[in-house]
């Protein structure tokens, strides 16, 4: 299948956002180093290390583009509540972006967050979302480190990068360009929809043409307690991105230095990465030659699909029929 415009511009616009957080810092300095050190996690705040580290950044002997055995480049796209939500480091969306220069395509592979997994490096079971947090409260690359290596072992893919993004970031950018309009094909009727004080913040929307602000929008980005669960979740996600995209185009957001501006102080304050400048720039100009694009979710239908749902103490939760990661791996593998 041929890729759409919709999600080559997509791509660009991800790396773009990055790339101009890191140009912004090198041409004005001192205003920009916290957006650098947040993005980057540097370990240590000050100016002068945060410099030194900025360095490493651009001019690091590594800055070639990281890839697996099999020549593809894959990154792994996390969603976080982030702070001052319940959970704020549970990963409500993973995502495996692979990028293959030599075959010119793009694979979207998502990870539903409500897979129960064997947490590593302990004696308990839980959903694959709580690993990276389970991690992070001490050291957020360990975090994701550990999940690197269990989404390997769960679809045979390596991670060569990572994105973590906050959800309030995105509700923040959407408000930015003044809302987007969303039409909801079915009802969304969720009940159990949760509020900040660990109570519920009901949804109850019949379907037609919304126009929604970044609240809304980050609803229907969470809500899971429908029919189809995470996977119209999934599907939700996918379709605000690319209405955001269309959005940001229409304002023709590298016209407005105003709205630049806004949008540096959101993405510094949630979005986390380990791709280099020089490395960004690599995979914008492996972008431009994009023909083909393929994008699944494992199992929208249960029937069918390769995972059943279960509620294991209290908590649904999605395994795997065959009891096994080896149909899994078979899927992620034949959508590569």
């Amino acid at each position: 299948m041929g890729i759409s415009n919709g999600l080559k511009k997509t791509l660009f616009l991800i790396i773009f956002l990055i790339i101009i957080i890191i140009s912004a810092f090198l041409f004005a300095g001192a205003k920009f180093m916290g957006t650098a050190a947040n993005i980057y996690e540097f370990e240590n705040p000050s100016k002068t290390e945060i410099i030194s580290q900025f360095k490493k950044i651009l001019l690091a002997s590594d800055n070639e583009l990281r890839k697996s055995p099999n020549g593809e480049t894959n990154i792994l796209l996390l969603g976080i509540a982030g702070p001052g939500h319940n959970g704020e480091n549970l990963t409500d969306t993973i995502i495996i972006l692979t990028i293959s220069s030599d075959q010119k395509k793009i694979t979207i592979n998502s990870i539903p967050r409500d897979l129960y997994v064997e947490l590593p490096e302990s004696q308990y079971w839980g959903k694959i979302n709580a690993i990276y947090a389970y991690r992070a409260k001490n050291n957020p690359r360990d975090g994701i480190k550990i999940l690197s290596q269990e989404i390997k072992k769960i679809t045979g893919i390596p991670i060569n990068y990572y994105v973590i993004a906050n959800f309030e970031g995105f509700k923040k950018i959407i408000d930015v360009f003044g809302g987007i309009d969303y039409t909801l094909e079915e009802d969304l009727i969720d009940p159990a929809f949760p509020n900040n004080t660990f109570g519920y913040d009901p949804i109850s929307l019949k379907a037609g043409v919304y126009h929604l602000d970044g609240e809304l929008a980050l609803k229907l980005s969470r809500s899971r307690h429908t029919i189809k669960g995470d996977f119209s979740r999934i599907e939700r996600q996918h379709k605000i991105i690319f209405l955001l995209k269309e959005k940001i185009e229409k304002n023709n957001l590298w016209d407005n230095f105003f709205k630049v501006t806004d949008i540096l102080n959101i993405i510094g304050e949630n979005v986390k990465t380990d791709i280099s400048l020089p490395q960004l720039q690599k995979l914008s100009a492996i972008a431009k030659n994009i023909k083909e694009t393929k994008s699944k979710i494992p199992n929208s239908n249960m029937e069918t699909g390769l995972l059943s749902a279960a509620n294991i103490n209290g908590a649904d939760v999605l395994l795997p029929k065959d009891g096994t990661y080896d149909e899994l791996r078979m899927f992620y593998d034949e959508n590569r």
